[in-house]
């Protein structure tokens, strides 16, 4: 063998060796890769190498690159790294972040949100003031105590998930996924506001079934109708409790809403009370304090002997606290059901409400639509 091709062959032998060597440095580089093992293949194929017994030529033996790019590409795709997909999760959530205010009552009332670094939040409170004396010259002064209470967030999961073909998130025009994506978010407003308004405690207990709240029961035993004066009673209930009345919102039910705008006065010539032009829409506020509606309200309870009932809250939301753990995140996961060509949509929030004193918070029962 000529010195020249021999020095080559040992060349391309020390090459290859310290290719190998650096393979874990070349698996971030992959166009780098690519040209290095595209390299290593063509020197493989020139002739010459080390003489077996008999006087036969042994090529060098290199991995293929089609070997290398097996090897290189076995990556699952996940949320748990950034950059194997987490962004793209947070991505996707980020658009959808904000539509969960329109669609939900206890936000829109502007209630103190608190963001959860934990499962759990303590919010300590009075629930009792110190006692002031009136104390006269180098007379004793009496000791009064403030009471302490403590009132716990704990996030509970929402969630909702669709799984789509992907044919047809492709495909469609207007966009299925975007349109499925704000459906979750819309749904998911929809059963904060059920519970946070009358949850049982299965999950979040909702403010008209917090403990200590009071209120007044219309029409006993049946329910009635609501008036006017009713309304008006209940606020001055909160009042006399010195809730702050330039943050108390009344929350009810459309169908309660569209009665109370109906009322004319009891003249000859019948004028809607809240509004004196019947082309306007009544303002939604009564006697100055704003009014928001919720068809999550009940219009079924059974009050007496009538079963088409439901209530009304006026609330103090200075006094209302919303922890928020995980605002509306959306999964978009393209893999899970890869074998069907399914996408998998899926959507959660995690949330608890806490009332900080029983009387920011006043519940009008058996509130019928007819007298």
């Amino acid at each position: 063998m000529e010195p020249e091709l021999k020095q080559l062959i040992d060349d391309v032998q020390a090459a290859a060796a310290q290719w190998r060597a650096d393979a874990d440095t070349l698996k971030r580089h992959d166009k780098t890769l690519t040209d290095l093992l595209s390299r290593v293949d063509m020197l493989a194929t020139f002739g010459g190498g080390p003489t077996k017994a008999g006087g036969a030529s042994e090529r060098p033996t290199f991995p293929s690159l089609k070997s290398w790019r097996a090897a290189l590409e076995q990556k699952d795709a996940r949320i748990g790294n950034e950059q194997d997909g987490g962004y793209l999760v947070i991505d996707q959530g980020g658009a959808f972040h904000d539509r969960m205010r329109p669609a939900n009552v206890i936000l829109q009332a502007e209630p103190l949100v608190v963001d959860m670094d934990s499962l759990s939040v303590l919010l300590p409170g009075l629930s009792d003031s110190t006692t002031v004396y009136a104390t006269g010259e180098q007379g004793t002064i009496s000791e009064s105590a403030p009471q302490v209470q403590q009132r716990r967030l704990t996030a509970h999961k929402y969630t909702c998930r669709t799984i789509a073909s992907a044919e047809l998130l492709a495909d469609s025009n207007p966009s299925a996924r975007q349109i499925i994506a704000e459906d979750h978010a819309r749904q998911l407003a929809n059963r904060l506001d059920l519970d946070m308004l009358e949850g049982n405690g299965t999950s979040i207990i909702g403010l008209r079934r917090k403990a200590g709240v009071a209120g007044d029961e219309l029409g006993s035993p049946d329910g009635a109708a609501p008036t006017l004066d009713d309304i008006a009673d209940s606020l001055y209930r909160l009042e006399a409790a010195n809730a702050d009345l330039s943050r108390v919102r009344l929350i009810m039910h459309p169908r309660t809403w569209n009665y109370l705008r109906k009322q004319k006065d009891s003249g000859g010539d019948g004028r809607f009370l809240l509004t004196p032009n019947p082309t306007m829409d009544a303002r939604r506020t009564l006697f100055g304090v704003p009014v928001l509606t919720s068809s999550q309200i009940s219009i079924t309870e059974t009050v007496g002997a009538s079963t088409d009932c439901s209530y009304v809250i006026a609330c103090d939301f200075s006094k209302v606290v919303v922890g928020r753990r995980l605002d509306v995140a959306v999964l978009y996961d393209p893999y899970s059901k890869s074998s069907t060509d399914q996408i998998v949509i899926q959507s959660q929030v995690r949330y608890d409400l806490a009332l900080l004193h029983a009387a920011a918070c006043d519940v009008l029962t058996g509130v019928r639509a007819t007298a």
